[in-house]
């Protein structure tokens, strides 16, 4: 019996549920898009986000709940890369975003020396408090405070087997309010 129901609510149901499912994907495909630097802070990106959010509010008829606008304003810490990033390992330079990523919790720090291999992926200099970890995949985020340590991931490829020396120039700046308040329209 229940099967039944299940039947005829998809029968019923199934065009206005599969235009709704083809109008989110969408609105994900637009709101992750280059144009709008994946909402993220950086750019300007959430701002535009939230513009095209609010623009999808007001042509479906909605109305603000403070009856002004649908932002809300909010602030959120952000540890930031302002600078150009260097990094050599075993003498070869890097580049980055492909064959390294920053973890976002890391210092800024003008280092140089030797890497010990901790293990099979991670190699470090306690001296310099450098970290080192070889990945498959290269994924960043967001951090809202600064460790106290530098932490790259490295692209594994079978020239990177072991890493022996590196250098290393990174600039970092923690801006507790980095995200500022969305403007009120």
């Amino acid at each position: 019996m229940k099967t039944h129901f299940l039947i005829l609510f998809l029968f019923i149901a199934g065009p206005a549920l599969s235009q709704d499912i083809h109008y989110a994907h969408e609105m994900v495909k637009e709101l992750s898009s280059k144009e709008l630097w994946g909402r993220g802070y950086t750019n300007n990106g959430m701002a535009k986000a939230a513009d095209l959010i609010c623009s999808a509010f007001k042509a479906y008829g909605l109305s603000p709940m403070n009856g002004t606008d649908f932002k809300q304003a909010f602030s959120f810490p952000v540890n930031t890369f302002p600078g150009k990033m260097q990094v050599t390992i075993n003498g070869k330079k890097l580049s980055p975003g492909k064959d390294f990523i920053v973890m976002p919790q890391s210092i800024g720090k003008i280092a140089k020396g030797k890497f010990e291999q901790k293990d099979s992926i991670t190699f470090a200099d306690s001296s310099e408090r450098v970290i080192a970890i070889l990945k498959d995949k290269l994924t960043w985020s967001v951090a809202p405070e600064q460790g106290d340590f530098t932490e790259h991931r490295n692209k594994k490829t079978p020239s990177k087997a072991f890493l022996l020396t590196f250098k290393s120039t990174l600039k970092t700046r923690l801006s507790p309010n980095l995200i500022r308040p969305i403007s009120v329209e």
